[in-house]
């Protein structure tokens, strides 16, 4: 890309020479930053469904290893109550 050369150390002369490798991540990134610049504000980043299929998660919480059987039955109906409206 820049032709840049060093000296190909599999030379026994020492005399040639062999390109340097070289990557570019500038498309790449830089199209995620623009995406993520675009997309994005404080309340966070939100994408087209294009790119971002699943839009919403919802993670039940406050469940631990002394919560009762119908306490968990309360807590997936809300996360069920919650998640038709997002449907």
């Amino acid at each position: 890309m820049f032709n840049i050369f060093v000296k190909d150390p599999n030379d026994p002369t020492h005399q040639g020479k062999t390109y340097v490798w070289q990557n570019s991540w500038d498309l790449s990134t830089g199209t995620i930053g623009v995406m993520v610049m675009v997309h994005g504000d404080n309340q966070g980043l939100v994408l087209p469904p294009r790119v971002a299929s699943i839009q919403v998660v919802i993670i039940s919480c406050g469940i631990t290893a002394k919560t009762t059987d119908e306490g968990r039955k309360t807590i997936d109906h809300k996360c069920e109550e919650l998640a038709k409206g997002w449907r």
